[in-house]
Formats: C-alpha cells, structure tokens, sequence
C-alpha cells in the first residue's frame, strides 16, 4: 500500500461526506458501514499476513562457549522479502557491556582498546547452495576504532555514562539484540544455515545467545503504517457517514 492508495481513500471518503446531503440515508449508512469493515478488515488480514508463524524463521539456541559449528534445521519460508540474522542475548550487565562483546557499530568511541568476543560467520544454503554469507567482522571494527580520537572517545563515553545513569532501568530484562546479517528469501523455498563460531566467546556464552532469524524489522514497520493510516481513514470516514445518517433518521418529520 503506497501514498496514491491513502490519497485515493481520502479523496473518495471526502467526496461521499460532502455529497452526503444529497445521497438517501439507507445508502450513506451502507457507505459507512462498508468503509469501517474495509478498515478493519485491511488490519485484520495485515495481522494475518504477518503474523509470527510466517515471519519468524528460525529460533535456536547458538553454543558460544567453544570454537565449532552447528547447523539450523532446514525451514521453508512463507514470504519472499528480507529476512535479518539476529543474535539474542539476556540483558546481563547492560547495553554498554553488550555493544562491547558484539562489536556492536557505533560503540567503537565506546569500547576503545576492547576486543569484542563474537566472531561468528554464516551461510546460508538453498538445497544446498550457498546462496548468502555474513557475521562479524572484527578487521572493520578494529580500523574504525583506530580512526578514534582517543579524547573524543572519552567524551562520548562519559555522555554515555551520564545519559544510562537517567535511562536504563535496573530492573529492565528486556532481551538485546545484535544483527548478523540478512538475506533475501522466497516464499516456498527451503533453507539451511551452517553457523561457525570461530572463537570462544565466554561472557555471551552466560547469557544465553540464540539466533533469531525473523523478517527484516524495518520493511514490517513501514508496512504497519501505512495500513494502519489506511484503518484510520477508513474507520474513521465510515463512522462520520453512520453518525450523518443517523443525525438525518432523527431530524426527519
């Protein structure tokens, strides 16, 4: 659903309420109903569409206290569209701390002289072709942090620090999240992911890390408003018709 739809909506909802004086009474209430069961209908069936049996993937747990490999089970998406790697973790020491251990990009000003412990690689296989590859990237983090000022490293820590000491929330346990990547997947077709931790990664391995391999966030999240403004107008147009109508059956002799 893209703006022209919204506009068209608008348009076509704006023309029925100002011929509404002219239009009988039994057809504005049909009018209203019809627009309000179209909205609600529309989120209704973008629930449906993506609800979390079809856009959640994979859920495994991903052993980091040792070097080695696992493998996903196969698993056969129900969409085509982008799907994100995503490494979960318990919360633990806290958002600093994680950015830290992942490599998270942005922390590096953050984290400077720390050497973060994920390293993991993927590949996904299509009926047993590699068809994309990702993970971490330890040589592209260690070249932005050497092109930190070591001062301006400082400041933007102790911002950091005074801005977490108001926000976080100690009794927070919200799991956190680190990207690995992402691929561009087909509806019907079947996958593997091949993992390889080629270190050991100790402090994560306590928090209980699994990857998470679900549709990219983002595409979902641009979708939702568009249906949700396309609820709004539709519920909302399709109630004042109701309420003009049924204004006109109570002022009628």
């Amino acid at each position: 659903m893209n703006l022209y739809v919204l506009l068209a909506t608008l348009a076509v909802i704006a023309a029925i309420l100002l011929a509404a004086g002219r239009l009988p009474r039994r057809a504005l209430m049909i009018l209203g109903l019809a627009f309000v069961v179209a909205g609600a209908g529309a989120l209704a069936a973008l629930e449906g569409w993506y609800a979390p049996s079809r856009t959640q993937a994979v859920s495994m747990a991903l052993p980091l206290n040792a070097a080695g490999a696992v493998a996903s089970k196969p698993f056969t998406l129900a969409l085509t569209a982008p799907f994100e790697l995503s490494l979960q973790v318990d919360r633990g020491d806290g958002v600093l701390s994680f950015g830290c251990l992942t490599g998270e990009p942005g922390f590096e000003a953050l984290c400077l002289g720390r050497e973060p412990e994920l390293d993991v690689t993927w590949t996904v296989r299509d009926a047993g072709v590699p068809l994309a590859r990702g993970g971490s990237d330890p040589g592209a983090w260690h070249a932005r942090q050497a092109a930190i000022d070591p001062k301006a490293a400082a400041a933007k820590l102790a911002a950091f620090h005074a801005y977490a000491d108001h926000a976080q929330e100690p009794s927070d346990q919200t799991p956190l999240y680190h990207s690995l990547g992402s691929f561009d997947g087909i509806a019907g077709h079947t996958y593997e992911i091949a993992f390889r931790v080629n270190r050991a990664a100790p402090a994560l391995a306590k928090l209980h890390p699994r990857v998470i391999v679900g549709l990219n966030t983002a595409d979902t999240q641009a979708i939702g408003r568009d249906f949700l403004g396309f609820t709004l107008l539709c519920v909302g147009g399709g109630a004042f018709m109701l309420l003009r109508s049924f204004a006109r059956a109570k002022t009628a002799p």
